[in-house]
């Protein structure tokens, strides 16, 4: 699966509809951290797997996300995904669908073989054939080919 973050789901939700896409939520959620600290935030489901879920932190991010580097640094060196391959039956009408989806905000651009979003430098790729779904990932940072080996087999790489 692939999310994105945005403020205001019920906004996005209800702007998407307009452009023909149907989704479930926005969805409630949370959990308790094990100090005691309630964590919550809504979900919003597209009813397609080519589609991103999206996500809006209703408590503060830094909750749920730790900002300290040192306890964010993963052995591999790895500092965050920046390419994903959609596999879609149809390159052309997933393309239609992800800017309804998106709307204005952040943004689609590029050609038919991949697209840029203005989310943190993610750039998307999308692939023809099923079934629908995230099939890949580049992650950014990573220290060398061999600290992904035992991630290499579910299409995890490092750029």
């Amino acid at each position: 699966d692939v999310v994105i973050r945005h403020d205001g789901l019920a906004d996005f939700a209800e702007s998407a509809r307009r452009r023909g896409l149907a989704s479930e939520g926005p969805l409630a959620m949370g959990r308790e951290r094990p100090d005691g600290q309630r964590l919550a935030w809504e979900l919003l489901l597209p009813d397609t797997l080519e589609l991103p879920f999206v996500i809006d932190d209703t408590t503060p991010r830094e909750w749920r996300v730790p900002q300290d580097p040192a306890m964010t640094h993963h052995a591999n060196g790895a500092t965050g995904v920046g390419e994903v391959t959609m596999q879609v039956p149809s390159v052309p009408a997933a393309r239609e669908r992800w800017a309804a989806w998106l709307g204005e905000s952040p943004g689609v651009s590029g050609t038919s073989f991949g697209f840029e979003l203005g989310v943190d430098g993610l750039r998307v790729r999308l692939a023809e054939g099923q079934p629908a779904g995230a099939v890949s990932a580049m992650l950014r940072g990573v220290d060398s080919a061999r600290a992904l080996d035992s991630v290499a087999h579910w299409g995890i790489s490092g750029g």
